[in-house]
């Protein structure tokens, strides 16, 4: 049996629930609760979160005690309009064009799953005359790279996605772009209706980017190399030392 969504325990008969308690304007995915609009008092509601910014409606649900112990509960608004507006809820509830003056009204809302969803996230816009730290903004010219121990990494969500660093952001980016597409095609067999915003267009010259990745490559498995070879020469002093120790607790248990 399937897990139930939080909006089918709030709202148990569906839409029916969801217009007791709430006004929606669909075309502008503007929520109102409904005593107060029934009195022509057209307060919104929902506020949106530090983070990700997605809007939210508290609701109070005394009779759910057992499930959020305050009683009161938060749902994304735009679950919640398309719940209210197709009587079901999918997985995810994406947005066809994150940067709609409205957003969450029902013709940019549709359904997906936890892969597209992800995929279909626009890179953010940066103001790159602001940042002065030369790696910051190479990490902020593409999207879910990062910087440590010298190298650039590509991640997806919290995972890192490439075993050795990579010398520039685009590298490790053009790593994080063929991930994708082949994680894409593993799922659903061609690159068919692969979300817009998934990957990061690159426009380097092809045989020169070539020429950078194998030299990368070069690099990254030298110094790989060496960090092997650094941890070997640890671990065989570690055993010396240890087996030193050995001795000599076995040396002086004679005189105990």
């Amino acid at each position: 049996m399937n897990k139930k969504d939080k909006l089918e325990i709030l709202f148990p008969n569906g839409r029916e629930d969801v217009f007791k308690m709430f006004h929606i304007d669909f075309d502008t995915g503007t929520i109102y609760v409904r005593k107060q609009y029934q009195k022509g008092k057209l307060k919104k509601i929902g506020r949106p979160t530090t983070g990700d910014l997605y809007y939210r409606v508290s609701i109070n649900c005394p009779q759910h005690k057992d499930k959020w112990r305050t009683g009161v509960t938060d749902v994304l608004s735009h679950r919640l309009i398309f719940y209210a507006f197709h009587n079901f809820i999918p997985e995810k509830v994406d947005h066809d064009n994150k940067f709609d003056p409205y957003p969450d009204r029902i013709q940019n809302l549709k359904p997906s799953d936890s892969f597209h969803n992800r995929m279909n996230t626009p890179k953010a816009e940066v103001d790159f005359d602001s940042i002065t730290d030369p790696i910051e903004r190479e990490i902020r010219k593409y999207r879910a790279i990062t910087y440590a121990h010298k190298y650039y990494w590509a991640k997806y969500g919290s995972k890192i996605l490439n075993e050795n660093g990579f010398i520039s952001a685009i590298l490790a980016s053009n790593f994080r772009n063929e991930y994708l597409k082949q994680e894409f095609i593993n799922r659903y067999g061609s690159l068919d209706n692969l979300p817009a915003n998934a990957l990061d267009k690159l426009d380097e010259n092809e045989l020169f980017f070539d020429q950078m990745l194998q030299e990368a490559k070069e690099m990254t498995e030298e110094y790989w190399s060496d960090q092997r070879l650094i941890s070997s020469k640890r671990k065989d002093k570690q055993d010396k030392e240890d087996k030193q120790l050995e001795l000599f607790e076995d040396y002086f248990s004679e005189f105990v």
